[in-house]
Formats: structure tokens, C-alpha cells, sequence
């Protein structure tokens, strides 16, 4: 019987991977979840669905991007408009 699992040696490769510690639990994985379900095309309304949320508000929180991501949306979003002129 193993007590950990996959999902544990998966996280302990990820600390070791230079991921703070602090920073890996359970609820991060989640946001991660959430923020690539956003990126590959699902809906807020799906997202909601699949997390057991009564409340868009409540998937908003989890999809919600950094300035730092708006901001590489936005540089990707300039390059591809621009490099058909």
C-alpha cells in the first residue's frame, strides 16, 4: 500500500524543482487547474461546474489573471496583429 502515491512524488519533484515549498499545497494546484482550463478554451460556466461553485464570482477569483499575464496577453495579442503589415 503506498500512502503518498503519484501525486506526492509529483509534488516532491516540484519542490526540488525550485518551487518554494510554502507555495505547493493542494488549493494552488486548483487555481492552476482552473487558470489552464481558462487558457484552453473552457467557459467560466464550465469552470463553475467542474469546481462546484453556486456562484460565478466565486470562479472569477480562480480565473483571474496577474497583471503580469494581462500583460503578456496583451504583447502577444500586438505582435500577431502587427507581423501581417
Amino acid at each position: 500500500m503506498r500512502i503518498y502515491g503519484d501525486n506526492y512524488r509529483s509534488w516532491h519533484g516540484q519542490v526540488r524543482s525550485g518551487l518554494k515549498k510554502s507555495k505547493v499545497h493542494p488549493h494552488s494546484f486548483r487555481h492552476l487547474f482552473a487558470k489552464e482550463f481558462i487558457n484552453n478554451g473552457g467557459s467560466q460556466m464550465e469552470l463553475a461546474d467542474i469546481l462546484g461553485h453556486e456562484s460565478l464570482e466565486t470562479t472569477r477569483i480562480y480565473a483571474t489573471k496577474s497583471v503580469a499575464e494581462q500583460r503578456e496577453t496583451l504583447n502577444k495579442m500586438s505582435k500577431n496583429r502587427y507581423k501581417n503589415f
